[in-house]
């Protein structure tokens, strides 16, 4: 899904940055780093736009793309941060995967292949953060319904996630 790939194709980005500050051994860059895009970018967005096919009952296949994303994501999150905090993504990934070989024996993540760098995330942040904003300013709860919005034509992609993620019956959309 076009999501998936937003989020991946910023992974690799990710994973490029983290690689080149432990390279200098110069571990602020991979924390900076990494708290950029697990708070800004994974958890305010990313989780919020594929909570709706995440969760979705239907077998679909936009539903196991969402659950691979986020197993893919939540991996190389403890991948890059395991030279940071050695102990607690070692009890976290021991935990979570029921295994005994240790996450420092994994390897460093590699950027994924085949996901391309052309994704219009500042737009689509934007558009997040407008509706976010209007709906504060209205006094309106992040799940009342919206009936029309407009969007800039580059985010047709994503129009499924985002009606659901913000409750939108219609996207109208617009070149500018």
């Amino acid at each position: 899904q076009p999501a998936d790939h937003w989020i991946l194709s910023e992974l690799n980005d990710l994973i490029n940055r983290a690689r080149a500050g432990y390279n200098k051994l110069d571990f602020i860059i991979p924390a900076r780093e990494l708290r950029t895009f697990t708070w800004d970018l994974f958890a305010s967005h990313y989780l919020e736009l594929v909570k709706g096919r995440a969760y979705s009952e239907e077998d679909e296949p936009g539903r196991n793309a969402a659950w691979f994303t986020l197993h893919t994501i939540l991996l190389a999150i403890l991948k890059l941060l395991a030279p940071i905090c050695p102990f607690i993504t070692e009890k976290i990934h021991r935990t979570l995967y029921d295994t005994d070989t240790s996450i420092h024996k994994l390897g460093f993540p590699e950027p994924i292949d085949g996901i391309k760098k052309d994704h219009p995330t500042d737009t689509l942040l934007q558009f997040n953060a407008d509706l976010w904003k209007h709906k504060k300013d209205h006094k309106l709860s992040l799940r009342a319904p919206i009936s029309t919005v407009s969007a800039i034509k580059t985010l047709k992609p994503y129009a499924e996630d985002l009606k659901r993620m913000h409750n939108i019956e219609t996207i109208k959309f617009t070149t500018k």
